[in-house]
């Protein structure tokens, strides 16, 4: 066998150079005459060369579950073992004179290999009592000038991810998870070690959680979604996709700083019916409330609102229900609705139709939405006008009522004819008086007036059934 010619190659080289050399039936020893194993070699070193990995050097023994070990002395103290556990195939080394110090173990039925720890089903496992100072496993970048990073990668394909991290000589700490397609490289997810925001698609993230969508280099066509967010409960509580709340010191009114939960926004967006800082499928509940900003400081060419009241009368109130089959996708109500065809009054008030679209690419529909919020100012203008006409009417009735009212108090009095007839000679009015006694049986008087500036009168007497008499 290899190992017994080469044994004995080394022996006789030995021997020639006059070397310390202690055989016995159970052992041999080289520089020193009292072997304690085996083989024992003091005082010098061992060198097993060989140029072809075909042929190796052994450690052989009889019983395939005997254990074999090779130990490290210093000055004949222990110092490490390399040692293979017999009944489980499994190659232990320890840097320690305690061989069952488990600081390397590989399963010799797996391949795994196990840090600290017994490997059982995991290709790697480390076992350590780590601390902020002691890590489990520690990757050092060479300088300061990029990061230290780790690969996870398929046989055969250039594209991988990565996991980069470390101090640059910036001074800035950055953890960075990417993805490398065999071209370019994209940092998907980073960190931000001074103050520990999280950016998604942005490696320098400006807020507690800063998400961008696309990726430049992995623009796909489609909806773009930064944050889908899906939450179901497995039991009755509620259930909240998103939950968010705002807390902290609050200066007054116009003096910052201020607590918002949500905060959504277009602004920068070029202008489009597609911008919204919130679409929603479905019912919104404010319990707080809805407010829109109205300050005059905002505003420009004010003018007060004009026939508000004939401008409604052109709109037509309807009832009517939702299509089936836009109802399910937007979550449009059930049951009998009240209000206005869009259509019909974008003829009448096109400032209050809005052109919307609704977000899911698969549908693609267009349609028109109404600001019903804008039907207030009208429809105080409107009341505002009724109430203006009711005063009108209301000051000429009065007017009337005196007038009645000196009416019934002449003809309520004795002299009421005499009283009357005045009334109108003043006015310079010609009048005819009731004849007196009514009814009469022979003869009646029929007070008149005339006034002198007139040259030609004609009195026309008529009996019961409208005939000259």
């Amino acid at each position: 066998m290899k190992q017994l010619t080469t044994l004995g190659v080394l022996l006789s080289l030995c021997l020639v150079a006059n070397a310390q050399v202690k055989i016995t039936p159970d052992s041999l020893g080289i520089g020193t005459s009292e072997p304690e194993q085996k083989l024992h070699v003091s005082g010098g070193r061992i060198l097993l060369e060989n140029g072809n990995f075909s042929t190796y050097y052994e450690l052989d023994t009889d019983n395939s579950n005997s254990d074999l070990g090779i130990l490290f002395r210093d000055g004949g103290t222990p110092r490490s073992w390399i040692y293979r556990d017999g009944s489980t195939n499994i190659l232990r080394m320890s840097a320690s004179s305690n061989a069952g110090r488990n600081d390397l173990l590989v399963e010799g039925n797996t391949g795994n290999l196990g840090i600290g720890l017994l490997p059982t089903n995991d290709q790697v496992i480390i076992g350590h009592l780590a601390s902020n100072t002691s890590a489990h496993l520690k990757l050092q970048q060479s300088s300061n000038l990029n990061y230290a990073h780790l690969e996870f990668a398929n046989a055969g394909l250039t594209s991988n991810w990565q996991i980069k991290g470390g101090v640059q000589s910036s001074g800035e700490p950055r953890l960075h998870f990417s993805y490398y397609d065999g071209t370019d490289i994209e940092d998907y997810l980073s960190i931000d070690g001074t103050n520990g925001q999280i950016g998604v698609g942005i490696t320098t993230p400006t807020a507690q959680l800063d998400v961008r969508t696309p990726p430049g280099s992995v623009a796909t066509a489609g909806p773009t979604y930064g944050i889908n967010v899906v939450a179901t409960s497995a039991t009755t509580q509620n259930s909240f996709g998103v939950y968010s709340q705002a807390t902290g010191a609050i200066g007054p009114f116009g003096d910052p700083p201020g607590n918002y939960s949500i905060y959504g926004t277009t602004v920068g967006s070029t202008p489009s019916i597609n911008n919204h800082a919130g679409y929603f499928d479905g019912r919104v509940t404010v319990t707080g409330t809805f407010s829109n900003p109205s300050d005059r400081l905002l505003k420009q060419h004010i003018k007060s609102l004009r026939n508000s009241s004939d401008v409604l009368m052109q709109l037509r109130p309807v009832s009517y229900l939702f299509r089936d089959e836009h109802q399910k996708y937007m979550a449009l109500p059930d049951g009998k609705q009240l209000g206005f065809v869009a259509q019909e009054v974008e003829k009448v008030l096109p400032d209050l139709v809005i052109q919307n679209s609704h977000p899911r690419a698969d549908k693609n529909l267009a349609y028109k939405s109404v600001n019903y919020l804008g039907f207030i100012p009208l429809l105080t203008r409107a009341f505002q006008e009724q109430e203006e006409r009711l005063n009108e009417q209301a000051a000429e009735i009065e007017v009337l009522m005196e007038r009645l009212a000196q009416l019934e108090k002449m003809i309520s009095t004795s002299d009421a004819e005499l009283a009357f007839n005045q009334l109108f000679v003043k006015a310079q009015t010609a009048y005819l008086s009731q004849n007196r006694p009514n009814p009469f049986s022979e003869q009646t008087l029929i007070e008149y007036y005339i006034p002198n500036d007139v040259k030609e009168a004609i009195l026309l007497m008529t009996d019961l059934n409208g005939q000259i008499v």
